[in-house]
């Protein structure tokens, strides 16, 4: 068997596991699945965005050793964002020597403090809101405008991403004078609830610093 035939297989059997049944005659839908390169040297694709200049790319949390994930992340935005600053914004007992390397794509680290155990609670909220406005404050001491708060279990391939980004937060403007805010913030659905007060996805948000 093999390595495609074995992940078809696992496929459908989470699926059906969770009773999501893959009809093989008269079905409306089609279920999809795709393979992404874990590498960057992986990805063939030459286009870049250098245009881009006044972005920051904030990747928060503690870093995904696994496969080198963050590493290989903060690598593919480095080749598809040459002139935004990418940012890893992490804890300090993440190992140093292996940080060293984000430096050395250019990628700035910085590293926060843990913050004591009483306010480590509630889904790790206060330590996402830590990270998050550390990585933040660092893209708006380098002059960025703009930024995408990721995260480091997370990754994007598109090129043209931030650039769709920016052109929709121009296109849906905000509709009141509200002069706490500039202009809207982006966020992603999943994770989202509506029924949840002032509840907003932490998984991806753009918006002006």
């Amino acid at each position: 068997m093999n390595v495609k035939q074995k992940i078809k297989n696992q496929i459908r059997t989470f699926l059906e596991r969770h009773r999501i049944y893959i009809m093989q005659n008269g079905d409306e839908n089609f279920i999809t699945y795709h393979f992404r390169p874990k590498k960057t040297d992986n990805v063939y694709l030459n286009y870049s965005s250098p245009e881009i200049k006044n972005v920051g790319i904030v990747i928060q949390g503690p870093l995904r050793l696994p496969n080198d994930f963050t590493f290989e992340t903060a690598k593919l935005y480095r080749r598809f964002y040459p002139n935004c600053e990418i940012i890893l914004s992490t804890w300090e007992n993440e190992d140093e020597q292996y940080t060293n390397k984000f430096l050395d794509l250019g990628v700035h680290v910085i590293r926060s403090k843990i913050l004591p155990e009483n306010l480590r609670k509630f889904t790790s909220v206060n330590q996402q809101r830590e990270t998050s406005l550390a990585g933040i404050k660092m893209a708006k001491d380098l002059g960025c405008e703009y930024v995408a708060k990721t995260r480091t279990d997370q990754r994007f391939y598109s090129t043209s991403a931030i650039s769709l980004l920016l052109k929709m937060i121009d296109l849906f403007p905000l509709k009141n004078d509200i002069k706490s805010a500039q202009k809207r913030i982006i966020a992603c659905s999943v994770g989202t609830f509506r029924n949840i007060p002032y509840n907003i996805s932490d998984l991806f948000l753009f918006g002006t610093i």
